[in-house]
């Protein structure tokens, strides 16, 4: 890919500068303001070989520009770093007669890094089916089903199971929807037994219950229940590896689609 070329030509470029300045920097305790005015020659030079290259032609790659930018964005800051070795080894030997703080570039500090684009989460109809669909996972990839408390369980039985429901969703690495959605059963089914025995006034309120027990918050919770009540009727989205995170915020849309009784079907 040509752009990948041009960004790790820049990257090296700009290493191989930074290189250059650092040693320079090294250098300067021993040269004195020599070595700052070397630095900064230094610089000025790979300045004036950006600025004296031709103009693009029209049609040209604007990756290629972006990187160009990127290089006088890394030259400023670089120039303003060397800048503040100056500035604090001038503080450190309490010489500070005249002395004036650099001022940072007017420029953002570039981002090399490329990142991901995001996801489209608007997805709907038969679109999104299909997705999940593809998200899909053979069942010798999925990890060993959590117990599900029992409805007439007690609060210090639904304890064990909640501690086991934690433990399994802060392990999960295949973003498997089958922990979520069964350890959300197993918060909701706690969740019914604690609004019972809440009753009698012997213990605290839910979310600091929950606080005692799990490292998760009471949103946390709220989310893992409010999935397992939507998919939990449907056994098949339990192969799904897909991050919890996204199919909550598609759970309006999933609600929707499952209203179809033929898409539903697919699901069960």
């Amino acid at each position: 890919m040509k752009v990948s070329s041009s960004l790790a030509e820049s990257f090296f470029d700009l290493t191989s500068d930074s290189n250059s300045v650092l040693q320079s920097s090294s250098e300067l305790q021993q040269a004195g303001s020599s070595g700052t005015d070397q630095i900064f020659q230094m610089l000025s030079n790979e300045q004036m070989k950006i600025t004296s290259t031709p103009s693009r032609k029209r049609g040209a790659s604007s990756a290629t520009q972006e990187n160009d930018n990127r290089k006088k964005a890394c030259l400023q800051w670089l120039r303003y770093f060397n800048e503040m070795v100056v500035y604090t080894k001038r503080i450190e030997s309490q010489a500070v007669f005249n002395l004036v703080k650099p001022q940072k570039p007017g420029i953002a500090f570039p981002d090399l890094v490329k990142k991901a684009p995001k996801q489209n989460l608007q997805l709907t109809g038969r679109d999104l089916h299909v997705y999940l669909m593809n998200h899909l996972v053979n069942n010798d990839e999925r990890v060993d089903s959590l117990q599900i408390l029992k409805v007439n369980a007690t609060l210090e039985e639904a304890k064990v199971f909640l501690l086991r429901a934690d433990t399994a969703l802060r392990l999960d690495n295949k973003h498997l929807l089958a922990v979520s959605i069964e350890a959300g059963i197993n918060f909701e089914r706690a969740f019914e037994i604690h609004q019972a025995e809440k009753k009698n006034g012997l213990v605290p309120y839910w979310e600091h219950w929950i606080k005692e027990i799990t490292y998760l918050g009471k949103s946390q919770v709220a989310r893992l229940r409010q999935i397992s009540r939507l998919l939990a009727p449907y056994p098949k989205f339990k192969q799904l590896s897909v991050p919890f995170t996204e199919i909550f915020e598609r759970r309006y849309f999933i609600q929707h689609k499952l209203q179809d009784e033929n898409i539903a079907k697919e699901w069960k």
